[in-house]
């Protein structure tokens, strides 16, 4: 989010302070002055959790140029490091310092101005509220709120409902960062979006305040209404933070808002927070402060944030920045409304507030209540996106880990494309996080969600929880005589991407298929929840669905488990953590789909034979292993030498783990052995959470195994993971354990998910491996 920084400016003597601690970045006009100049404190906005000096430094910049002022740029500490109510402290700090000692920075200190944009609006906003009693300082003049967030009780407003997934700032994202500032769990978001972590009581209370009744209709165009929801005591009692005016300025009681300086309030319209500025408009009005007011009919949440970026920066950028210098210099328009007919209805309801526009301001209200067409920033936008595409394609075209892909699969060319578009898709990934526009997970989360299924009438569809884990439940409608079977579904993703959506086509397939219920599992991932979070929601999930399976019209003795790669992996934990369990029934089966069962030996035949076979290369696995458990990339080669092995693990576990144990077949393309290296004991000590069952279940012992329910297990021939497979159907063989082995001769990691996709994307080998897995599913 810092940007590229600015080039130096000839204009503006710049350099860094602290007030109280606190960071400061103070921007003075060189040129004389023959009094003292107004002062603005300006405050960024990130949600807290980002942002910084620097990526605002064009922004100050230009207002410190534009309207001959004294800027100064508060460079708060962020969350989760420093944690609420630390931001909104430090802001108050470095103002009220400023206000005490302007004079020394050339400042008229009845002339200082709060600016902030953003949660930097509502930290101005707050700031400015617990300084409306303060006797023993300067007043501030005004204050300047730049889309800000102002209150988090109601998440439905028509600003919402109508902006709920625009881009940048989404009506699920805001809640997001707003958990993620006050250190919340993020799993409450969904009750929160819904309302249901606001009592009757404080409804009540502030209906006066926030309430859709109170936006003029020409902002309600499509809004419907929300049904009512269930109040949750328990997602109350955990987010009380949410009601105070620190976090909620909207809230504050009047005798506070009586007392605000003026203020100039900016709006724009394709944003979720648009809403909110009117409401505290309309408060402050109605408590008789001075509002100046400017919508930007075609600007977005952040639009401000490219301002000074060239071709990169928006029509609405510029909109924005000279609105509020022009309100900072004095030359005020208290309204900017887009539309003649809007102003003549604010005229009606506040006339001692409003002044006409200037001449040739106003716009037909067609124009403004008509459809979204920014074409100068969709150009520009396009342009951006088709240079930054045309340097990944090209630096991966050469760079990215060559394929090679057997003669033996006869859909060569299919695996060759989706092996590069793969390779686009993680480049673009490290490329846009190392430049700060999204981090390498979340865009990777994003391309896997892809394009969601049609409705399937066919089927019952809902989100529901067990304990705190989300999941979906996928049931026939058709009738039955008796109860179905039930399957959990764990997804893949390496425990840090995949979701119930990416997964949903695979979830219906397999539940019309085999007239089953199906449970998708939504567990947490990382980084954000640490391993093993996964395996924990996962076990959760399996003992509720046990538990309460014949209220899913599920017979509790004919639950069967299932995962995909990693998804394979918390299956074989899940089964192996249940074996003991004499409180709930048996698991009826697992089904594990080319899953990951170890990581002792990362040299085994599939290891070299499949070493550059799209769509999981050698490599990429352990890299993705060690992000997962949150271990060092550094010790990539280490690990692929077997140095984290120590010599009492090696004795131990080579019974289980080793090549000796793969058929001669599988050994025949190309297989060499491994040179031994030593152990290192530092290696050893960091890698430890490799050796855990939970993440290596080839690893548990013998006295878990013998007690595994009937297993299907499919291995692919050109998968690094075959081997892991190989020796997990040995095992439990040896056990006693029914095994039902499909091995699909032309698949490769992945083929099974990308068969409910039809053929363009699927494969045969994925389609065959599917109707395999029903088959089974079918006799349990």
């Amino acid at each position: 989010m810092n940007g590229l920084p600015a080039w130096w400016d000839s204009q503006l003597s710049i350099k860094d302070l602290h007030f109280d601690g606190v960071p400061m970045r103070i921007y003075q006009p060189r040129k004389p002055s023959a009094s003292k100049r107004r002062g603005v404190v300006f405050i960024h906005g990130g949600c807290g959790i980002f942002g910084s000096i620097r990526s605002y430094e064009r922004i100050c910049r230009y207002i410190a140029r534009k309207s001959d002022s004294v800027v100064v740029s508060v460079g708060y500490h962020l969350a989760p490091e420093h944690k609420y109510p630390a931001q909104t402290v430090e802001c108050l700090t470095a103002t009220v310092h400023f206000l005490r000692t302007a004079e020394t920075h050339g400042v008229d200190p009845a002339r200082v101005i709060v600016c902030g944009d953003s949660v930097g609006g509502t930290f101005t906003a707050c700031v400015c509220q617990e300084l409306v009693h303060r006797t023993d300082i300067p007043k501030i003049r005004a204050q300047v709120l730049i889309y800000p967030f102002l209150q988090a009780l109601n998440f439905n407003l028509p600003s919402h409902q109508k902006n709920a997934a625009t881009a940048f700032l989404s009506r699920e994202r805001t809640v997001h960062f707003i958990l993620k500032y006050l250190n919340k769990d993020c799993s409450l978001k969904e009750p929160i979006l819904a309302g249901s972590h606001v009592p009757e009581s404080i409804n009540l209370k502030y209906r006066k305040w926030i309430n859709p009744d109170l936006i003029l209709d020409m902002f309600k165009l499509g809004y419907k209404p929300p049904l009512p929801t269930l109040f949750l005591p328990q997602v109350h009692e955990e987010v009380q933070e949410l009601f105070e005016p620190r976090v909620s300025p909207l809230l504050a009681e009047d005798a506070v808002v009586c007392g605000l300086p003026d203020t100039c309030i900016v709006t724009c319209e394709h944003d979720v927070l648009r809403d909110e500025g009117l409401l505290y408009k309309k408060r402050l009005e109605d408590n008789n402060v001075h509002v100046t007011w400017h919508h930007v009919e075609k600007g977005f949440h952040g639009a401000l944030g490219f301002f000074g970026y060239g071709i990169f920066s928006f029509p609405s950028s510029s909109t924005i920045m000279n609105h509020v210098v022009n309100f900072i210099k004095g030359e005020l328009v208290h309204i900017s409304a887009p539309t003649s007919r809007y102003l003549r209805v604010l005229i009606l309801q506040s006339p001692s507030k409003s002044r006409s526009l200037k001449k040739g301001e106003d716009a037909t209200a067609g124009s403004f209540l008509g459809s979204y067409q920014p074409s100068k920033m969709e150009i520009l936008l396009a342009i951006f996106l088709t240079v930054l595409a045309g340097i990944v394609a090209t630096a991966f075209y050469y760079e990215h880990p060559k394929a090679e892909i057997p003669h033996e699969i006869s859909e060569r060319q299919k695996l060759y494309v989706l092996h590069y578009f793969m390779n686009f898709g993680f480049g673009l990934a490290k490329l846009l996080e190392k430049v700060g526009i999204i981090s390498e997970v979340h865009l990777l989360r994003v391309i896997m969600e892809t394009i969601p299924p049609l409705k399937d009438t066919r089927l019952l569809i809902k989100d529901l929880r067990f304990e705190r884990v989300k999941v979906r439940i996928y049931q026939p409608k058709a009738s039955n005589t008796s109860q179905r079977r039930g399957i959990l579904y764990f997804h893949g993703g390496v425990g840090r991407f995949g979701s119930i959506r990416a997964y949903e086509r695979t979830c219906r397939y397999f539940c019309r298929k085999t007239n089953s219920v199906v449970v998708c599992v939504g567990y947490r991932l990382a980084p954000e929840h640490p391993f093993p979070a996964q395996f924990e929601d996962c076990l959760t999930a399996a003992i509720h669905f046990l538990r309460t399976a014949q209220e899913h019209g599920v017979d509790p003795s004919r639950v069967v488990i299932c995962g995909d790669s990693s998804g394979g992996t918390l299956t074989a934990a899940v089964a192996q953590a249940l074996v003991n369990r004499r409180d709930l029934p048996k698991l009826r089966a697992q089904v594990l789909i080319y899953p990951f069962l170890q990581c002792m030996d990362l040299n085994l035949p599939s290891y070299q034979q499949n070493e550059r076979v799209p769509i999981l290369l050698k490599e990429r696995t352990l890299v993705l292993g060690l992000k997962y458990v949150n271990l060092d990339l550094g010790l990539v080669k280490d690990v692929f030498k077997g140095c984290h092995v120590s010599e009492d693990q090696r004795l131990k576990y080579q019974k289980w783990v080793s090549p000796d144990h793969i058929p001669h077949e599988f050994k025949t393309r190309g297989y060499k052995p491994s040179p031994t290296y030593l152990p290192s004991e530092e290696i050893c000590e960091v890698a430890k959470p490799v050796f855990d069952p939970v993440f290596s279940p080839l690893l548990a012992e013998d006295s878990v195994i013998a007690q595994l329910p009937e297993t299907f297990l499919l291995t692919c021939e050109f998968d690094v993971l075959r081997d892991d497979g190989l020796l997990y159907k040995k095992r439990l063989e040896e056990h006693g354990i029914k095994v039902t082995w499909c091995h699909l001769q032309e698949g490769f990691h992945g083929t099974v998910f990308l068969a409910p996709f039809g053929r363009l994307v699927g494969f045969r080998s994925g389609a065959k491996g599917l109707e395999k897995i029903a088959n089974f599913l079918r006799l349990m």
